[in-house]
């Protein structure tokens, strides 16, 4: 059983022509691709009449993986997951990270969505509240150690206010101080995303 990304769906606020002529569009491929309920079908058709390069190609909706979640469900790692986890690789991605466009126009994914699946699957997961002071600013980790009582900070750099944070703050002082977390590769992540360079070498040479 495959996973659904659930929530609303692109055909609730569509008519019935235009249900048809994206079912039509897509008939070939082996999935519907994800359609945001908030994308204007109207005028996305038009460009599709236009350009075919506006719809999602069937290549990107090919599985590359299949990983197994809770309850035996199967989540289908495509293209645009394998993206997600190239992004994730350069250790800059954050809870507060956008997703570009791409995501959904070009490969087809709910990348939000897909994001908790590849939590979910052990590939990503979400640093700790001290792995995450990089962060914060240096203001903020000066008054949240001198709100704790730690003196001596005018002259520290921010290595030391981390370091300091580190050692003073406790778990919850920590998770008040720090309200953005880091997102990084696993071992089985970065093994997933090493085994598929034509995908990224495609992307590159795409973007």
């Amino acid at each position: 059983m495959t996973v659904s990304t659930g929530g609303a769906d692109w055909r609730d606020g569509a008519t019935a022509e235009q249900v048809v002529a994206v079912e039509h569009l897509y008939r070939k491929h082996r999935s519907l691709p994800y359609i945001s309920p908030k994308r204007d079908l109207a005028a996305w058709l038009e460009e599709v009449e236009l350009s075919s390069s506006k719809a999602v190609p069937k290549w990107a909706l090919e599985p590359v993986a299949d990983i197994e979640l809770y309850g035996g469900y199967l989540f289908e790692v495509t293209a645009g997951d394998i993206i997600l986890l190239w992004h994730i690789s350069f250790d800059t991605f954050t809870t507060q990270s956008w997703f570009p466009k791409y995501f959904e126009h070009t490969y087809g994914i709910d990348a939000a969505f897909d994001l908790r699946m590849l939590v979910e699957a052990g590939l990503v997961e979400i640093e700790s509240a001290a792995n995450s002071l990089d962060l914060v600013t240096v203001p903020a980790l000066r008054k949240a150690l001198k709100d704790a009582g730690v003196n001596g900070l005018s002259s520290a750099k921010k290595a030391d206010l981390m370091r300091l944070a580190r050692e003073h703050l406790s778990p919850a002082q920590l998770e008040d101080v720090v309200p953005v977390r880091s997102y990084k590769l696993t071992t089985a992540g970065r093994a997933l995303l090493d085994a598929h360079p034509e995908v990224v070498a495609k992307h590159q040479k795409k973007n």
